[in-house]
This record gives C-alpha cells, structure tokens and sequence, in this order.
C-alpha cells in the first residue's frame, strides 16, 4: 500500500520549513496556510518513505492537522537527493561536498536563507566567491577530487589543499580580490598559459604549510596571487609579442633581400650583354678610306651600341624606382617598429641596417652598370669617328 503512495521532494518540504518557527530543541511550529502543507504533513505521517524523504515527524495528533490550525514538528535531514536542511551556513557547508559546490536545494534557518533567496545574503555571496575560486583553481589544477574536497597538484611531487573552510573565513574573505582573480581568465586567449601560471602561484603559495591550512592560507593570499598571476602574464605576453615581432622581422628581412637581389637579376642578362657587345663592336669596326660598305657597317654597329645602351639605361631606371619602392616599405615597417615597440627597437636595427646597406650598394652597382655602358658605347663612337676617314656626309 505504501509503495503506491506519492513521494515528497523539495518543492513540497521548503514551503513547510518557510512558514515554521524553529525551537533550539530541532522542533518548529508552524501554522497550516495552505493545502499542499495540509497535505505534505499528512503524508508524512501516514508514510514513512515521506517522512524519510522530509526528514520530519508529526508530533500534533492527526485529527487536530487542520487548514489554519498550528502543527508541531519534529525536523531532522532531509534525504540528501532533495536537499539539505541546516540550522547555520556553518552546518551547510560542512556537509558533503558543499565547501566545493553549492548544494542545488537547501534551507538554512539562521537567516532563513535557500539557494534562491532575494536579495542572496552577504554570507551567500561570499560563499558563491570561494566556490568560483575553487572552480578556477580546480582547471589549473591536476584534478579536483569532489568526494574528498580535495584539489590535488604536480610539481616535484603530489601536492594536496584540502578545500576546508568555515564560516569564520568567509566573512574574512576579499571577494573582490576573488573576483579580480577569475576576471583574469574570461579572456580565452592564453588560456592554459595563464592556468600554468596560477597554478606556479599557488603551489608557491602553500609550500611547506601543513596540509589542513593551505586552503585558508590561498583565501587569505588571494590578493598576492593575484599580483603573481598578472606579472607572470605580462612577462609570458612580453616574451610572445617579442618572439613573434622577431619572427615578423625576419621574414620581412628574408623577403625584402630577394627581392632586392631580384632587381640585379633581371639585369644580369644585360650586364653579362656588355663585354660581348664589346667584343662585337670591336670586331665590326672596319678602317673606313672611302665610302663603301665599311662606312655604313660602322655606323650599323655603333648605333647598335647605343639602342643597347639606351634599353639597358631603361631598365637601370625601372629597376632603381623598383629598389626605391622597396626602400620605402621596409623603412616604413622600421618606423612602425620604433613607434610601438621602441624598448626593443635596438634588437632589430641590424637588421633594417643590413637591408638598407644592401639597397645602397646595389644603387651604387646600377650607377656603375650604366656608366660602363655608357662609356663603352662612347668610346666605340669615339672609336669609329677616326675608323672613318671620309665625311660621312659625302657617302649619301
């Protein structure tokens, strides 16, 4: 018959508890407002699974549980799957597994307080804090242990902080500290970096403390971890933007030369063009006595020369406004380095030196490519001019 009848949870037991007042003795009055109370209390004295659920007895006889009647009750536990009953916030968090997680139902009746109280108490506040501390502690953590409310590091060994703290530590606690410290971790970026640093932290924190009082000692050094966290990310964050400035400079120096070397290979043919044209223009010019055919081969010969000259000038030209736009790239990522990065400035100026030496020397390289060939096809003039021993004018 029993097994047939309903079974109570929560939300049947926490409007019985709000409507009681409680005794020292764990006895508690109440006056009967409503139907479902009407009901509850019934049950729970015709049943005992409710009552086991509930954790209360019905001391008032039962012909006397009436709507707007008072009853008199016996509290005790409730089942644990529905909830915890407390008569402090110290009794609450003494309970299994509450110093790490807030229990999802209870009734505290110092204060009158449950899980959905509006406004949350400044107890409850404070108590919601180390439990986001414990949170964030337990991801940096090698695993948090929930049973035995134990957060369990590795560094040269295993290192255990029993999570215990009583109500005395959260009125000491600087939440706002708490809170400062898991504002660090919203950002995803760096995320297990930063958790390698908090954890560092802590175990530093609590070295050679005796085990029962490490976790208090990290509420009360909540604010040097902290000061730890954020130097430590800061000096990691350093470390990173320099090792990827150094890697962007590199780069841009590894491009810049082949680039620059570019612009004297696509005169290389021309260049290596010039001895050989000298080798043809000499060996062309013929003595000119009179008009005839030697005549005209040499003017052939010199104003190839010069049309070589000219292509060749050309290209010196587009190859040196192709160097200067590349001058001007570099020197304006050397600007951009100096602007914002101007405390390591100094370990990157080698480089933007030895790119801007390199643009020299091939500027001066292209002068002294033109001025050759200039020369040459000069002096091949000059050269065919004494060859050609008539007026040229009179061979038209």
């Amino acid at each position: 018959m029993n097994s047939k009848m309903p079974r109570l949870g929560w939300q049947d037991i926490e409007p019985i508890y709000a409507v009681t007042a409680f005794a020292d003795d764990g006895t508690g009055t109440l006056t009967i407002t409503t139907q479902p109370i009407l009901n509850a209390l019934l049950l729970i004295d015709q049943d005992e699974d409710a009552a086991a659920d509930a954790g209360m007895a019905l001391l008032t006889e039962r012909d006397q549980v009436e709507l707007g009647k008072q009853a008199h009750v016996q509290f005790n536990a409730p089942r644990t799957s529905h909830g915890r009953f407390a008569l402090s916030f110290a009794n609450l968090i003494a309970g299994p597994k509450a110093r790490v997680e807030e229990p999802a139902n209870y009734f505290v009746v110092d204060g009158r307080l449950t899980r959905h109280s509006q406004p949350p108490s400044d107890l409850q506040l404070r108590y919601r804090s180390v439990l986001s501390l414990v949170a964030l502690l337990a991801r940096a953590a090698a695993f948090l242990d929930g049973v035995q409310q134990e957060l369990v590091f590795f560094r040269d060994g295993r290192i255990a902080i029993p999570v215990n703290y009583d109500e005395k530590d959260l009125t000491s606690l600087k939440a706002d500290q708490v809170a400062k410290l898991v504002g660090l971790f919203a950002d995803p970026v760096h995320l297990e970096q930063k958790l390698t640093i908090l954890s560092e932290a802590v175990i530093d924190l609590v070295a050679g403390l005796p085990t029962g009082q490490r976790f208090r000692h990290v509420m009360r050094g909540v604010g040097e971890i902290v000061e730890k966290v954020a130097a430590g990310y800061r000096l990691f964050a350093s470390s990173f933007t320099y090792s990827k400035i150094r890697r962007e400079v590199e780069t841009a120096q590894a491009e810049f030369i082949t680039r620059i070397h570019k612009t004297f290979v696509d005169l290389q043919g021309q260049i290596l063009g010039i001895p050989i044209a000298t080798i043809v223009v000499a060996s062309q010019l013929k003595v000119a006595k009179a008009c005839g055919v030697e005549v005209w081969t040499n003017i052939a010969v010199i104003a190839g020369a010069w049309i070589f000259v000219l292509f060749l000038l050309a290209s010196i030209v587009n190859q040196w406004l192709t160097l200067k736009a590349i001058a001007f790239e570099f020197g304006r990522q050397q600007d951009r380095l100096v602007k914002d990065f101007a405390e390591v400035r100094g370990d990157f100026n080698t480089a933007f030196e030895q790119l801007t030496n390199r643009a020299f020397w091939h500027r001066v390289v292209f002068v002294v490519v033109g001025l050759i060939g200039v020369g040459g096809a000069s002096f091949a003039t000059w050269a065919a001019t004494k060859l050609i021993e008539v007026e040229i004018h009179t061979c038209i």
